[in-house]
């Protein structure tokens, strides 16, 4: 984990060897206001992918007394462990990032940890796009006046990403209620 003036990243192996960068920024939940962790790729500045968004860290469960009981206190999440890695949630422990309590909730055939995420994570942590302005800040001073920027390709891939959701059938439309 890398908490340096730009952003809060967290540096991961995957299970086939991959090195990845995740740049963790903060966000909420529609249903519950809940505390929601997003991740980018800032794996490769030169990849076009760079920025474009990860995954989901954290989960929402409102139909779930227990979960919705959970994170209704500050610093309180659910990891999203059907969607991201063992060893992604270990570099998050791993990284102090999160604690792992012995709780959890399940939702259809998932089971789902209950976590604190630390407080200087929680303070740390900033929204998409300060997160995407963090990132690109040095390339910014040093691009010409006509080229695209990072933040530009990084928000038309949010667009593409969230035009796709609306695109396909049995998905919500917005991505708070996929959360």
């Amino acid at each position: 984990m890398k908490q340096d003036a730009n952003a809060v990243t967290l540096e991961y192996v995957n299970r086939w060897g991959d090195h990845h960068t995740l740049a963790l920024y903060r966000d909420s939940y529609a249903m519950g206001g809940g505390f929601a962790i997003s991740a980018l790729d800032a794996t490769d500045p030169a990849d076009s992918e760079y920025l474009s968004p990860w995954s989901d860290i954290t989960v929402n469960i409102p139909d779930n007394p227990d979960a919705a009981w959970w994170c209704a206190t500050e610093g309180n999440v659910i990891i999203d462990t059907n969607n991201n890695s063992k060893e992604l949630v270990d570099a998050l422990v791993g990284a102090g990032i999160i604690t792992l309590t012995d709780r959890v909730c399940y939702s259809g055939y998932c089971t789902y940890p209950f976590a604190k995420v630390a407080p200087w994570a929680m303070e740390a942590m900033c929204t998409y796009e300060e997160t995407i302005d963090r990132l690109t800040a040095d390339r910014q001073a040093e691009r010409q006046p006509d080229a695209p920027t990072l933040r530009g390709a990084a928000e038309q891939a949010r667009q593409a990403s969230e035009q796709l959701t609306q695109d396909t059938p049995g998905i919500s439309p917005t991505r708070e209620n996929n959360r």
